[in-house]
């Protein structure tokens, strides 16, 4: 009995000592979430395409307040495909106070990405969780889709 309860207490001890830096997979034109540091391979086209989301900023008006301005979410990753990678920064919200090639409010951001092999485009859906009165959360998840131009 005490030699079963020190093997599971290893194993759940391993489990949590595993790596952030563990890659996910994601398909060809399906929708994934991504936390920041995670890596996601793409598969169906190119199995060498990665993803990793480098940075996540919500400033977005919290749900229950009245806001002068409506805020943003911005999300920058880094696509690679062998050697060739390329920064991304995608925003969604009111971004045309931050980014000169936004006009209004947008629901969704899309950028093309040129790789080596394929041309994609990278959409952002969403940020979440949306913020909220006295809720802070540090674990903010990109909603993501990447499908062949």
């Amino acid at each position: 009995m005490k030699n079963t309860f020190i093997s599971i207490l290893s194993l759940l001890w391993l489990i949590g000592c595993q790596s952030d830096s563990e890659s996910i997979s994601a398909e060809i034109g399906r929708t994934f979430q991504l936390e920041v540091g995670k890596e996601t391979r793409i598969t169906g086209q190119s199995d060498s395409l990665k993803i990793v989301v480098q940075s996540i900023s919500d400033g977005r008006c919290p749900q229950g307040v009245e806001c002068v301005r409506a805020g943003n979410a911005q999300v920058q990753l880094t696509i690679s495909e062998g050697s060739d990678a390329q920064m991304v920064d995608l925003c969604i919200g009111d971004c045309h106070l931050d980014f000169d090639k936004y006009a209004g409010f947008v629901e969704q951001d899309t950028a093309s990405v040129a790789m080596a092999t394929q041309t994609y485009s990278v959409i952002l859906k969403d940020v979440l969780p949306y913020p909220a009165i006295g809720k802070s959360s540090d674990e903010k998840e990109a909603v993501l889709e990447v499908s062949l131009q």
